[in-house]
């Protein structure tokens, strides 16, 4: 009798070993497989600057060196800006529509141009197709070149912009009115500004900031028919959430007062440019 029990109790575990079995074998294979982990995770994986995954927000993208363009800071923002030893600009942008801002340029000497002027710029269009925002700008102010007649408490200048493709590149194209014209040698005057501009994103420098190359060019006269080279810009942004800088190299008309006779064409002059903007 005690060895039928022992048999019936080891047929009885067989029994179970086997219907677990069974059991394993019916899950579907799917059910059984361990995901692995990628080789090589998204993260830790080095981002191209042009990737759009890793590009940092420029905070600055309300302009280039000094054309505005289409764009507008982030609401409730307010950057305080020093470029060369001369400059002075602040800006506060109220909403995603409007901004206004105050520029104060020193003249260092004879020839060279003092401006003081309050601005407002309201946004016309936002991000559409290959539009990245088109706005509307101007200055009011006093303007004069050292040496030369002043011209006081007007519109010194009327602005349409356009921003053209998104963080990876840009394109810049803006159109200037200035009611008072400005002089630039003793043969040209300038009254109308046709302004290009391009950026491009060629690094990162850090986990929060990012490296981009900047330029623009300047054509002006009297109308557009005797338009012609006033100045242009080329240099490097380095930019972060709460700081920008910026260096470069300018090239404009060789002096604003008792200029040679420029018939033979515009001679450029080069000057260094730098700038640091905080924002808050």
């Amino acid at each position: 009798m005690r060895i039928l029990l022992w048999s019936l109790a080891v047929l009885c575990c067989v029994q179970a070993a086997s219907a677990q079995v069974h059991n394993v074998n019916g899950i579907p294979v799917d059910t059984l497989r361990v995901d692995r982990p990628p080789l090589d995770p998204p993260e830790s994986r080095a981002s191209s600057p042009l990737d759009p995954a890793s590009l940092i927000p420029d905070p600055l993208r309300s302009r280039l060196f000094f054309m505005s363009s289409g764009q507008l800071m982030e609401p409730e923002q307010f950057s305080l800006e020093t470029f060369d030893l001369f400059g002075l600009r602040g800006t506060y942008a109220f909403n995603d529509f409007m901004q206004v801002g105050f520029t104060a340029i020193l003249p260092p000497f004879q020839g060279f141009p003092f401006h003081a002027s309050g601005s407002a710029k309201i946004r016309l269009l936002g991000p559409t197709g290959g539009l990245a925002g088109l706005a509307l700008g101007a200055d009011f102010g006093y303007f004069f070149v050292r040496g030369t007649p002043s011209f006081r408490g007007t519109l010194q200048d009327m602005s349409l912009s356009a921003t053209f493709g998104r963080e990876a590149a840009s394109g810049f194209v803006t159109a200037v009115y200035l009611p008072n014209g400005i002089p630039d040698s003793a043969t040209f005057g300038v009254k109308y500004l046709l302004q290009v501009g391009a950026s491009l994103p060629i690094g990162m420098t850090g986990k929060d900031r990012g490296l981009k190359f900047i330029t623009e060019g300047w054509l002006g006269g009297t109308s557009i028919f005797d338009a012609h080279p006033t100045l242009a810009a080329v240099g490097l942004r380095s930019y972060g959430p709460a700081f920008v800088a910026e260096l470069g190299a300018v090239f404009g008309p060789p002096c604003f007062d008792n200029c040679p006779d420029a018939g033979e064409g515009v001679v450029l002059y080069l000057l260094p440019y730098a700038s640091a903007t905080v924002f808050f």
